[in-house]
């Protein structure tokens, strides 16, 4: 059963394999725990369900992990009643544990332009270089800038193909063409043979000395937090980040709010 669910989200949904393999995990968690009670995914109840939450609870597991563990089963069993094997979703209504919303941080754009605009030395650290001046001008994805090829260039902007193989348009200013000269591939992938977990550590070992903490979400928030400080709207920059509503994007509008307070404490109080 699971494997059918991981294959609809494979190829029907267009998860990526990352999402897919924490779903199976998630799962695969559950089924561990329900067999102690001997309990089957056609008799689950949503009593089941909660005292699974409360245990994971008593046992100090995090808050955002349970939480993504529910969002999982929620998910799977959707997706059982919409194939007409159950009649009901036992997990909808299923609470998961408050968490303290953490506003995003942004990178310190004076020093990555720094950074940017020193000789690279090695490949690496122009590919590097490539990928993080993308990031922070077009707010991509990881996975999404990774995939990037020279042909999805345009004049006007780069053509994305984001989660659930929705594509979008997005932008690029000078950091990305700069980079993009410095760091000209033979083949049309710009990124080549990178998965997300090796840029992401190419970052570490490069940029990641002269800024520390630095990573590919941090260049992703930054973008959205420029772009709501300099007057685009929640809706433009959701567009712009691939956001399926706008709910996801409010975040950004609170930390946008949270950082003009700071700068105000600064001049007058």
């Amino acid at each position: 059963m699971i494997t059918q669910f991981i294959n609809y989200q494979k190829q029907v949904r267009g998860l990526s394999p990352r999402t897919c393999d924490e779903y199976q995990k998630n799962l695969r968690y559950f089924v561990n725990w329900a067999q102690t009670y001997n309990l089957r995914w056609s008799t689950v109840t949503k009593k089941d369900i909660d005292k699974w939450t409360e245990e994971m609870s008593r046992n100090n597991q995090e808050p955002a992990t349970i939480k993504q563990r529910i969002s999982t089963l929620r998910c799977f069993y959707r997706w059982l009643k919409n194939e007409g094997k159950l009649t009901q979703n036992p997990a909808q209504f299923c609470q998961t544990p408050k968490m303290e919303e953490k506003l995003p941080r942004e990178a310190d754009i004076k020093a990555i332009d720094e950074w940017l605009s020193k000789p690279a030395r090695t490949t690496e650290e122009k590919r590097v270089n490539m990928l993080v001046a993308l990031i922070t001008e077009t707010g991509l994805r990881l996975s999404e800038a990774v995939n990037i090829k020279k042909s999805d260039f345009q004049h006007a902007g780069i053509i994305v193909k984001g989660k659930g193989k929705r594509e979008r348009i997005v932008f690029y200013g000078q950091r990305t063409i700069n980079a993009l000269r410095a760091y000209m591939p033979a083949c049309d992938c710009i990124f080549e043979e990178w998965t997300p977990d090796q840029a992401r550590w190419a970052m570490y070992r490069t940029i990641g000395k002269y800024i520390p903490r630095i990573h590919p979400h941090m260049l992703r928030h930054t973008f959205a937090m420029h772009s709501l400080n300099s007057g685009m709207s929640l809706d433009e920059v959701g567009q712009l980040l691939g956001h399926k509503n706008v709910q996801t994007t409010q975040i950004y509008a609170r930390a946008a709010t949270s950082t003009l307070q700071t700068h105000y404490n600064k001049i007058y109080m």
